[in-house]
């Protein structure tokens, strides 16, 4: 089994570390062993046998490669600058999102099995955070990241025609918006990037949101079509930065203590 939450944290500061390699640091001993990794491992084995129906697991192997030949690419050649560098920058950050968001749907994907339907589930979460008191409760990061991947998916029935409207939720109103509008002064100072990089991406992605399906009741398909894209775009932003203010704020007490959930 693969604990999906440590591969995506495990990822994540490979990515990190990479970047100050880029900017001139020195190689630390996590790179040194990259090829030795436990989510490659799972994906040449056990995720094929459990998951190989599932075209996600594929696309992951295929962005899981790109991630650690780019991470040989970037060793190899050493630290850059001026446009080689933020070329570098840019794909090691791409690939590495790629990489949290498709951890993240396979993880949604295996939360249904047997379970209540993600449908209740999505709606009991979003209920029960709604009030503005809510805001001071330690964030399930898990819970909200699975969240905003239910509502891509319901958004895609809705295109598709197989189902009915995600609720209706702005992103001021949504668990996720409430706790970040009441993250204390000093965890914001602290994290500032961090914070303000996933406000922004949260708040585009219930825009894109509402535009869909705003646009699919007015019967305007292309728009709705143009608006889905961005809301998929910015849902795999949500899940990077998501996964960035875990690995930040560990320890902080602001979010809730988590299960490992394995796949």
């Amino acid at each position: 089994m693969l604990d999906v939450g440590a591969a995506r944290l495990s990822h994540l500061r490979w990515q990190m570390a990479l970047e100050r390699f880029i900017r001139g640091s020195e190689v630390p001993d996590s790179l040194r062993g990259h090829d030795d990794c436990a989510l490659g491992r799972w994906l040449a084995g056990e995720g094929l046998r459990l998951y190989g129906e599932n075209q996600r697991i594929w696309v992951l192997k295929v962005a899981h490669k790109r991630f650690h030949r780019l991470a040989d690419q970037i060793l190899g050649q050493g630290p850059s600058s001026g446009d080689q560098g933020a070329e570098c920058l840019e794909k090691l950050r791409r690939v590495s999102r790629d990489i949290l968001f498709l951890l993240t749907s396979l993880e949604l994907d295996a939360s249904g099995r047997g379970r209540e339907s993600l449908r209740t589930r999505f709606l009991k979460w979003l209920r029960s955070r709604t009030r503005r008191s809510d805001a001071r409760r330690p964030l399930s990061v898990t819970e909200a990241r699975l969240a905003h991947l239910r509502w891509l998916g319901q958004l895609q029935d809705v295109l598709s025609g197989s189902g009915a409207a995600p609720e209706r939720c702005s992103a001021a109103s949504c668990p996720l918006g409430v706790w970040i509008d009441g993250v204390p002064n000093e965890i914001a100072a602290s994290n500032p990037d961090v914070v303000r990089a996933l406000d922004d991406a949260h708040q585009r992605f219930h825009q894109a949101i509402e535009t869909t399906m705003t646009a699919q009741s007015a019967g305007d398909l292309h728009l709705a079509d143009e608006a889905y894209g961005d809301a998929s775009d910015f849902s795999a932003e949500v899940v990077f930065h998501l996964t960035n203010l875990e690995l930040a704020m560990a320890g902080s007490g602001e979010l809730a203590s988590e299960e490992a959930v394995e796949i």
